[in-house]
C-alpha cells in the first residue's frame, strides 16, 4: 500500500466528525470513505474500528477493509484486536480456514474475558472456544459472537458470580491465564459440540487434567461422547427409547452426493432418510430425502469444499398425528427436556404443520392460533407425566443420567416402535440447546420452565464448589 501523507489533528477531527454523523444516521455509504482514511491514517480505537466494521458490511466493502486489517495483522505486537476483525469478518465471506487461523492468533494474545463484582460469592473459570470456525462478526450490535458449538447458560449467572471466560485454543495461553488468578472455585464448560469443536473440547480436556484440583460442571469428555453416532451407539437398546440409527461420514470434501446414496446403501437405510451436516443447530444444513436423487447436495458441497465437514446419515422414524380439530393436516411435535443435576425438567413443546422440521419459525403461529396445542404444552411444562407417561418420562431421565453431564438436553417425541410397544423417539441429545429463560418470545410457562432449570445449575455450581447456595436474582424473580 503506497504511503499516505499524514493529516493535521484538525482535519483527522473533522474527518471522524463526519463519519461519525453518518454513522448514527445510518448513511452507511456516505461514513465508509472517511472511515477509511481515518483507519489509513492509524485510527484504532476499539469503538471507531467496531463502527468501521460494522459499516463495511453494511456497504458490501468487507473485502478492502480485509485487506488493510491484514497489512496491519502482520506488524509486530500488533494489538488482538486486528486478528479479531479479521475473523469476524471472513466469518461472513465463508472463509473458515482464515477464521479459525485469525481466531487462534486472538485466543493466544487475549485469552481470558473478566467479569468481577465488589461483593464476589463464586468464582467461576467459563471454557470458550473461537477457533473453531465459526467466530462471527455481528455488525447491528458491531460486536463479536460464537453462533454455533456453545450454550448460553453462563450469560444468565446471577450477580456475585465473577466469570472469567477462557478461550481453550491455545492450551499454555488458557493455562497461563487461569493460573494468573487468584482464586477459582469452579469450571463450567461451556464448549458443547463434540464435532465442531472437538480439538478445543480436547484442548480442555488437558486444562481440567492440568487443574484436576478444581471440579467441573460438563466435563468436556462427557461433552466429547455426545455425538451423534456415538449415542446412537450408547442408547439404541435402553428400554422405552426408540434411538434412530445414526451413521456418519466423517471429514467429507466434496462429491456429497455420491458419497451419501453409497452410504446409505451401505448401512441399509431405508428411504425416507435425514441427511445433515455437523455443526449446526436449529435445522441448518438438514434435508430428508425420500430417492437416491431427489436432492444433488450442491449445498453441502458448497460448505465441505471450504473445510471439510462430517456429515450424519439419520434414520427418519414418523412420529406425526392428526387431529380432527386441524383436518388434512399432518402435525409434528417436538419436546424439549433439561437433566439439570440429575434431574429431569420440561422445558417446551413445538408443533409443526406438515414439516418434519420443527423449530419456533414454523410452529409459533400454529400454536398460538389453537388453543388447545398451546394448553397441551403448559401441561407439559407444569406436569410432565400427564403428557407423557411416567415410564418414559422416568426412562427418558436415566438415560440422559448416562451421559454424565450437569446439563444437557434431549428432544423427542413419542411414538410406537416396530412391535406396536410406545417409546420415546430422541431426536437430538446434547447440551448446545440454548436457555430462553430471558426471552420475550416465549411464554410465561416455557421461561418459568427455563428459571427452574437455571436455578437449580447455580445450585449445582455452588454444590461442586463446596460453596454455601445464596438466593440468587434471576430475572423471572421481578416479574
Amino acid at each position: 500500500m503506497a504511503e499516505i501523507a499524514q493529516l493535521d489533528q484538525s482535519a483527522l477531527n473533522e474527518f471522524f466528525t463526519e463519519f461519525d454523523k453518518h454513522y448514527q444516521a445510518k448513511e452507511y455509504a456516505d461514513a465508509y470513505p472517511y472511515g477509511i482514511v481515518l483507519f489509513d491514517q492509524g485510527r484504532r480505537d476499539k469503538d471507531f474500528l467496531h463502527h468501521l466494521a460494522s459499516v463495511s458490511v453494511f456497504t458490501n466493502k468487507r473485502t478492502p477493509l480485509l485487506k488493510r486489517l491484514r497489512l496491519w495483522a502482520e506488524q509486530d505486537g500488533v494489538d488482538a484486536i486486528a486478528h479479531e476483525l479479521i475473523a469476524g469478518l471472513v466469518h461472513h465471506l465463508g472463509n473458515e480456514q482464515e477464521n479459525r487461523e485469525q481466531a487462534l492468533l486472538y485466543a493466544q494474545k487475549n485469552p481470558m474475558h473478566k467479569l468481577e463484582y465488589e461483593n464476589v460469592r463464586l468464582h467461576v473459570v467459563v471454557f470458550k472456544t473461537v477457533a473453531s470456525g465459526v467466530y462471527n462478526f455481528n455488525a447491528l450490535k458491531h460486536s463479536f459472537n460464537i453462533p454455533e458449538g456453545h450454550n448460553n447458560l453462563n450469560g444468565l449467572f446471577a450477580p456475585l458470580i465473577n466469570q472469567y471466560s477462557v478461550l481453550v485454543d491455545d492450551v499454555e495461553a488458557a493455562k497461563a491465564a487461569i493460573e494468573s488468578l487468584e482464586h477459582v472455585d469452579v469450571i463450567y464448560n461451556a464448549i458443547t459440540d463434540p464435532d465442531r469443536c472437538a480439538e478445543a473440547l480436547e484442548n480442555a480436556v488437558q486444562l481440567c487434567e492440568a487443574f484436576h484440583s478444581i471440579p467441573v460442571v460438563n466435563h468436556p469428555s462427557s461433552i466429547l461422547a455426545t455425538t451423534r453416532d456415538n449415542n446412537y451407539q450408547r442408547f439404541q437398546t435402553t428400554r422405552h427409547i426408540i434411538y434412530p440409527k445414526n451413521v456418519k461420514l466423517e471429514a467429507v470434501a466434496g462429491n456429497c452426493h455420491a458419497l451419501i446414496v453409497e452410504a446409505i446403501k451401505e448401512h441399509d437405510l431405508s428411504f425416507p432418510v435425514i441427511v445433515r451436516l455437523s455443526g449446526y443447530q436449529g435445522g441448518k444444513n438438514m434435508h430428508l430425502i425420500t430417492d437416491a436423487d431427489s436432492h444433488d447436495f450442491t449445498d453441502f458441497d458448497a460448505v465441505v469444499t471450504q473445510s471439510a465437514k462430517d456429515i450424519y446419515l439419520i434414520e427418519y422414524v414418523n412420529v406425526s398425528f392428526t387431529d380432527k380439530r386441524l383436518p388434512d393436516a399432518n402435525l409434528y411435535p417436538k419436546f424439549r427436556a433439561f437433566l439439570a443435576g440429575g434431574k429431569l425438567y420440561p422445558i417446551h413443546l413445538f408443533v409443526a404443520k406438515n414439516d418434519f422440521n420443527v423449530h419456533l419459525a414454523n410452529s409459533e403461529d400454529l400454536m398460538s392460533k389453537n388453543k388447545w396445542l398451546f394448553n397441551l404444552e403448559a401441561l407439559f411444562c407444569t406436569s410432565p407425566e400427564k403428557v407423557i407417561h411416567k415410564n418414559l418420562w422416568g426412562a427418558l431421565e436415566k438415560m440422559l443420567r448416562k451421559t454424565n453431564l450437569d446439563y444437557v438436553g434431549v428432544d423427542f417425541a413419542v411414538a410406537n416402535d416396530i412391535s406396536g410397544k410406545e417409546g420415546v423417539v430422541v431426536f437430538e441429545l446434547n447440551s448446545a440447546m440454548r436457555n430462553w429463560m430471558s426471552s420475550k418470545r416465549a411464554p410465561k410457562h416455557v421461561r418459568v420452565a427455563w428459571e427452574k432449570v437455571t436455578r437449580r445449575m447455580h445450585h449445582v455450581l455452588c454444590d461442586k464448589a463446596k460453596v454455601p447456595a445464596w438466593k440468587f436474582y434471576l430475572p423471572l424473580d421481578s416479574n
